[in-house]
């Protein structure tokens, strides 16, 4: 499990050091930050595995986030990658906790991180980050278990932590970025959601 941790933490930082550090030098001579761009799309297939819909929107970067960036400059984290995807509270929560049964937020992991959580139906160990181009994307999907609609996502990190209920308020810092869709996307039971994140620094 150590080994595994371990390899996941090296390919995250090294997806970000490869962005990051150009993007900081080329902000240096006029001493302009550094500044983040965040991108969204989220496509939603239905149970036959037609296509249902497709919606972009950006993101705003939070204070947690920007502090990670300085803390990954200076080397003084470890982490790992999550999306979470979820309705606006009081709404209903799209996936169910395998525990319990109960609606829960979507979480995804990369293989190696969310082994932690193998337990939960809500967990999805199949998010892909890469860095392209001087962009961070993050790729992966989840399998809807509640008829809701999609208002709250988040892009976030994992040092060995992990949230709470709060973290989802509207009125929370948590994650390395964050969306409240002005409108909500419609999903339904047995359908899946795509979810695509690009994270570019100028």
């Amino acid at each position: 499990m150590r080994k595994k941790r371990m390899t996941l933490t090296i390919a995250c930082i090294s997806a970000l050091m490869a962005i990051l550090p150009a993007a900081a030098r080329a902000a240096e001579p006029t001493r302009e930050p550094v500044k983040v761009h965040g991108h969204w799309t989220i496509e939603v297939y239905n149970r036959d595995g037609t296509f249902a819909s497709r919606h972009e929107f950006e993101n705003a970067l939070t204070p947690n986030g920007a502090q990670l960036i300085a803390d990954i400059l200076a080397g003084k984290t470890n982490f790992g990658l999550r999306i979470f995807v979820t309705a606006v509270e009081p709404g209903l929560p799209p996936c169910k906790s395998g525990l319990s049964a109960t609606p829960d937020v979507c979480v995804i992991c990369q293989p190696g991180d969310g082994i932690w959580f193998a337990s939960a139906t809500s967990i999805f160990n199949n998010l892909v980050a890469t860095a392209t181009g001087g962009t961070l994307v993050m790729i992966g999907k989840i399998d809807i278990a509640n008829t809701t609609a999609i208002g709250l996502v988040i892009s976030s990190y994992s040092n060995s932590t992990g949230w709470s209920s709060g973290d989802f308020a509207t009125t929370s810092t948590f994650g390395l970025t964050r969306a409240l869709l002005a409108t909500p996307i419609p999903v339904e039971a047995g359908q899946t959601v795509r979810v695509r994140v690009e994270i570019s620094f100028t």
